[in-house]
């Protein structure tokens, strides 16, 4: 009787399909239709030496949708942890004769992104909701493997 109703109750009391659970996405930096967020360096001088570093923040901020979908994840530590990526990304990836120049911006750009998530002003229509969808899909997600698990 519960692997019979379970699927409809999920559907209709929490928009949860567990036939077809939502995929977890990831996306560089930036909501998806949000307000675009460059996943490169931002420098306002030599700007083209550090273009040429592409989108070197990508991989800690696509680590950032994983940290948000992932069940129980606590919102704070995933921005921290945004934080403490880009930074280790920038050390690793800037050429040694460059990191003194360029690790000042690194720094600002990850404490900017990072904190801006946490922002009172900004956190409730931007990172909040963000984060709650992702949580809510990420449950969605392990229940449909509970059930799958138990049912099929």
């Amino acid at each position: 009787m519960w692997c019979t109703d379970f699927p409809s109750i999920m559907d209709s009391d929490y928009g949860c399909n567990v036939y077809n659970p939502p995929v977890l996405l990831v996306n560089g930096c930036g909501a998806v239709g949000g307000m675009p967020v460059p996943d490169f360096l931002v420098s306002p001088v030599s700007a083209g030496v550090a273009a040429g570093y592409g989108g070197i923040f990508t991989d800690a901020c696509n680590a950032h949708d994983v940290c948000y979908g992932t069940v129980g994840k606590d919102k704070a530590a995933c921005d921290a942890q945004l934080n403490e990526d880009m930074v280790a990304v920038g050390l690793a990836n800037i050429p040694e004769p460059n990191k003194g120049f360029f690790m000042p911006y690194v720094q600002g750009q990850a404490w900017a992104y990072s904190k801006f998530l946490q922002w009172e002003y900004i956190q409730p229509w931007t990172s909040g909701p963000a984060f709650n969808a992702a949580q809510d899909e990420a449950w969605c997600r392990k229940w449909s493997a509970e059930y799958q698990e138990i049912c099929w």
